[in-house]
């Protein structure tokens, strides 16, 4: 395997994210995704990002990515492992 410089691949889209106490560039990705039948329309926050850069993504872990809050589905390592995908929740602040 060959080291490769994944900044390139961030250095034109790639938004701030936090998370674990890192903070690393990512690629948010919000499509919209139509379930129920087909009768709702809902949006599936991802995140990639180079491995480890976010440290250990696990289930429930918080995430923000501008600013915005989010926790984690999902993470799985894609393509040869040196980046990984994270499927986010977004978080809402309830109203008192």
């Amino acid at each position: 395997m060959f080291a490769e410089n994944l900044s390139a691949f961030f250095q034109d889209f790639a938004l701030t994210a936090v998370a674990n106490g890192y903070t690393a560039q990512v690629i948010f990705d919000a499509p919209d995704e139509n379930v129920m039948g087909q009768r709702v329309q809902s949006a599936e926050y991802t995140i990639t990002f180079p491995t480890g850069a976010l440290g250990n993504l696990t289930y429930n872990v918080a995430v923000t990515v501008n600013g915005v809050a989010y926790k984690v589905r999902q993470c799985h390592q894609i393509e040869d492992g040196n980046l990984q995908r994270a499927t986010l929740e977004a978080v809402t602040a309830l109203v008192a």
